[in-house]
């Protein structure tokens, strides 16, 4: 019997540090597994943050090729009326402080037209050639937009105010401000209906409309250009939009 009780005491006192052994590995690989799981965790959160993250580049990777797009339509639209589009387009040269500005076309009435188009006072043309240099030849959008807003709060019945109101819708859109050029170009189709420049400004209006995305807008606005212009370049170029849709 004293055998047997001194056997069991000595098998306890070699299984128990083997036990605790055993034990203190489980004890460690439970850590491990919670610094795994942790690890696992940051790392899809990080997956998951790269994903939105790639996507928000995608979007700005779209949204500047839309300004680019509407850049690349702004220089277009110069070129045709500086003379590198067909014959037959409307053509307006390009003006510095050293040469003479368009001329403003004459109003349309039931008179029969003057031998010599009456002449804008020095002050009104220096003024209108200042703002469309800063359009046209420097490039210069909101000191454009200024000196044209300037211009038209002068000389709003001026001989060249329509020009002025369409030009500024034309530096607002060049300034990427798409809202801005859509309100001065409806308002020189509402102010001046018998200047040359409606066909011009209510193309544009559906074309800004169509860059936004409302094409039953865009299609009504240039289907009302040809159908009111259709000798107008500008029907010529509505008429291609439409066929686009």
């Amino acid at each position: 019997m004293l055998l047997r009780t001194s056997l069991l005491v000595a098998a306890l006192l070699v299984t128990t540090p083997a036990s605790a052994t055993l034990w203190g590995r489980v004890e460690k690989l439970e850590n491990r597994m919670e610094v795994v799981t942790e690890l696992t965790r940051r790392v899809d959160a990080l997956q998951q943050e790269n994903n939105q993250l790639r996507g928000q580049i995608e979007e700005l990777k779209f949204e500047l090729e839309q300004l680019r797009s509407q850049q690349r339509e702004l220089y277009l639209d110069i070129e045709r009326r500086l003379g590198g589009a067909e014959a037959g387009a409307a053509r307006e040269a390009p003006v510095s402080l050293e040469k003479q500005p368009e001329e403003p076309a004459g109003k349309q009435t039931d008179e029969p037209p003057a031998a010599t188009p009456p002449v804008a006072p020095d002050g009104e043309r220096q003024e209108y050639r200042r703002a469309y240099d800063l359009l046209m030849t420097q490039r210069k959008f909101p000191e454009a937009i200024a000196a044209f807003n300037a211009f038209l709060k002068a000389y709003p019945d001026g001989s060249y105010a329509d020009n002025a109101c369409f030009w500024l819708g034309e530096a607002h859109y060049a300034d990427n401000d798409l809202d801005g050029a859509m309100s001065h170009f409806k308002e020189l189709v509402e102010s001046y209906k018998d200047s040359p420049k409606v066909p011009d400004a209510v193309y544009k209006v559906g074309h800004i409309h169509r860059l936004k995305g409302e094409n039953d807008k865009a299609k009504m606005v240039f289907q009302g250009l040809v159908d009111h212009y259709p000798d107008s370049p500008a029907a010529e170029l509505a008429q291609q939009r439409l066929a686009s849709f």
